[in-house]
């Protein structure tokens, strides 16, 4: 039986899983998935993965990721190999831990969005784990719900957006029965889902991906992108590399996040470019951009970005 095909695109919305070989247990204490959790920043700074989703089970892990870095099979050959690595030193076992390739559903971020997060934060609950999802340590939920603090890799905008009611109302939908999506209840129902969830248009969309080429945009000349931002912000270009100390310069902002995804700097690259102390701190603004700027940054960096060549 042939492959599914796989489609590595820029700026797709992901739901990501793979379970032990044999159903055997790929996290055996909370040591496992800590670590599992840790590796999974490396993905956001290394790879341009954003992370909104995670949920963590005894043999299994489910994952949402925004693919802004167009990088998602080396990210998940890299999370996937690292993490058996350091699951077989601290168990003293060898040889492979999970099934095979890791499954890939590519969805339509839009119509699809809430139902898959919820589809996936609910494990716990229909595998009866627990009677309370947030009270399960273990996935993303409680972040979006409770008073948790954050993982600083996790990104909550996208799902606060499309849930205009807040946590209440994210609670509401999440916890209650029955799933209002009938084209995702429908998907994950099916015997065999496929790779791609979404309607008509979506699906002809990815035209081109479907005949085995990824969909992928050339890098974009980083002048290109200050450009584009000094035009959307009207500012000067030369004001967009000032850094002032206690002081918001969100066009900066923006152009550090867009360097990132769409001319795929490095973090040395990065500061060398805006002038930072080290990849350290640019490590660090990536992270407080990822984690702390409002809906309407969100929204003007993806206006700017659609701009682009």
């Amino acid at each position: 039986m042939a492959r599914p095909i796989r489609m590595d695109i820029a700026g797709g919305w992901y739901h990501l899983a793979n379970r032990g070989a044999g159903r055997q247990r790929v996290f055996r204490n909370d040591e496992h998935r800590q670590t599992f959790l840790d590796l999974l920043s490396e993905l956001v700074d290394d790879y341009g993965l954003e992370i909104h989703v995670y949920c963590l089970m005894t043999n299994r892990y489910d994952l949402v990721v925004h693919n802004h870095g167009g990088q998602l099979a080396a990210a998940m050959k890299h999370l996937n190999g690292v993490y058996t690595q350091r699951y077989n030193r601290m168990t003293g076992r060898d040889g492979p831990l999970f099934r095979g390739r890791y499954k890939s559903i590519l969805f339509d971020g839009g119509p699809c969005l809430l139902a898959v997060s919820r589809h996936i934060q609910r494990r716990p609950l229909v595998t009866g784990t627990v009677s309370r999802l947030d009270r399960y340590r273990w996935s993303s939920y409680p972040s979006y719900v409770t008073r948790r603090k954050n993982p600083t890799w996790l990104s909550r905008y996208a799902i606060e957006e499309a849930m205009p009611g807040g946590s209440r109302a994210y609670r509401q939908y999440v916890e209650r029965e029955g799933e209002p999506n009938q084209m995702v209840r429908d998907f994950y129902r099916s015997r065999r889902p496929g790779v791609i969830l979404g309607g008509p248009e979506f699906r002809e969309s990815l035209a081109e991906g479907l005949d085995g080429h990824p969909v992928r945009p050339a890098p974009v000349a980083p002048r290109t992108i200050i450009k584009a931002i000094s035009r959307h912000y009207d500012v000067s270009p030369r004001s967009i590399f000032t850094a002032t100390r206690g002081r918001l310069n969100e066009p900066r902002l923006a152009a550090v996040w867009l360097c990132r995804r769409r001319a795929e700097m490095s973090l040395a690259e990065l500061a060398d470019f805006f002038g930072m102390a080290g990849f350290g701190s640019a490590s660090g603004v990536l992270h407080r951009i990822r984690n702390a700027m409002p809906v309407r940054f969100w929204n003007a960096v993806a206006e700017i970005e659609r701009g682009l060549p």
